[in-house]
């Protein structure tokens, strides 16, 4: 082309062009309106469309199939200012990092047609975790909390059990306190060894040894 553009026409009419952009950079556009860059190809001998381009759309790209990156996948903020985070694999662990400060974590999704946001990881709180709504776990799966796993709420799928395995269980109540058995007996155990239990017969409790 000798410093002109390259022209691919159909009719006169322009489809594709490669430009230089005075800097030594490869442009390549397509100049009518909201027309599409695609890239076609022979799978198995069947034509498919690996890549679509969609110019309509701000050059949203839809690829056919998967996307496999050597390093890591960034994203930018709306303006490309600056990079607001970014996936990738430190050799041991898949990593999801914020990398803004004090910029939290969100997960977000679709509940009926309402758009909620299920959890916040909050990076400005140590990562703190705060979930819209329950948390669930299978049976005799444990739930447990401190550095050394100090508290543990496990259910076996019938019978709840809260334990401090490295410790005392403390109960600090603002309020009153309450347990309701239900119709059932409230016991005391030592070591597996029930010492004692509280029984309730009609309009009357009955502490037992």
């Amino acid at each position: 082309a000798d410093g002109g553009d390259w022209k691919f026409q159909d009719a006169s009419a322009s489809i594709l062009e490669v430009q230089n952009d005075g800097n030594g950079n490869a442009v390549i556009i397509t100049p009518t309106s909201d027309k599409d860059i695609k890239f076609l190809g022979n799978d198995g001998g069947s034509t498919i469309t690996a890549l679509t381009l969609d110019m309509s759309a701000a050059g949203f790209a839809s690829f056919n199939d998967g996307i496999t990156l050597k390093n890591d996948l960034f994203i930018n903020n709306a303006d490309g200012s600056a990079t607001a985070g970014y996936l990738y694999n430190d050799s041991n662990d898949f990593v999801i990092r914020s990398y803004t400060s004090n910029k939290d974590i969100i997960f977000k999704g679709n509940d009926s047609g309402s758009v909620i946001t299920a959890l916040t990881l909050d990076m400005s709180d140590g990562g703190t975790a705060s979930f819209n709504s329950h948390i669930r776990l299978g049976d005799n799966k444990t739930a447990s909390f401190g550095a050394g796993f100090d508290l543990e709420i496990t259910s076996d799928g019938t019978n709840g059990t809260i334990g401090a395995p490295n410790g005392n269980l403390t109960l600090d109540i603002a309020g009153g306190f309450a347990i309701d058995a239900d119709g059932g007996q409230v016991s005391f155990s030592d070591g597996g060894t029930l010492k004692s239990l509280i029984d309730f017969t009609g309009n009357n409790v009955e502490i037992q040894s």
